[in-house]
């Protein structure tokens, strides 16, 4: 997993609040110019030593009733910037390759791991099997704690045959 920012940091936190909940588009294209170099180095690497091609770049999809609440899914905002800077040479965009099929609590509101992994548990489906089939998968969140959103969304794509799966937050 390739996590960028500590969430503690005060100037980090305000910058994700501000994409999350205000739409900053500003905060996307800078989290992705930060984010687009050690992608690169990181796919590079990957490539050599695990035949890491051709993925496709996914971002933790929300559920419907929070997209519709909100306008816009913040991870896709950053994965769009990404795709946009990289213009299909080392990765290919697929939104909505995975979709968010439970609208289950924020995990930021539940105590412990625990309970994120439970609450999590079939939030989950891919959108059209043959897309990942068979593909690399990069899975785009915003901000990561416990793994347990991450580790849903990549145990639902590898039952739809996705080859690896390479996670990144952009916070911890």
């Amino acid at each position: 997993m390739l996590v960028l920012f500590d969430y503690r940091d005060a100037l980090i936190r305000e910058l994700f609040l501000s994409l999350k909940f205000h739409g900053n588009r500003s905060a996307a294209k800078l989290f992705a110019e930060v984010l687009y170099d050690p992608l690169l180095a990181e796919l590079g690497d990957r490539h050599a030593l695990s035949a890491f091609d051709r993925p496709l770049l996914i971002p933790i999809p929300l559920s419907k009733e929070r997209l519709r609440e909100r306008g816009y899914n913040q991870s896709e905002l950053v994965a769009q910037k990404l795709a946009e800077m990289d213009k299909n040479r080392s990765f290919e965009l697929a939104s909505n390759a995975l979709v968010k099929i439970k609208n289950v609590p924020p995990q930021t509101s539940l105590p412990d791991k625990e309970a994120r992994e439970q609450n999590i548990i079939g939030a989950f489906a891919v959108a059209s099997a043959p897309v990942v089939s068979n593909r690399n998968i990069i899975l785009l969140d915003d901000i990561t704690t416990t793994g347990s959103t991450l580790g849903e969304a990549t145990k639902t794509l590898k039952a739809a045959g996705a080859k690896q799966v390479f996670c990144i937050a952009l916070a911890h």
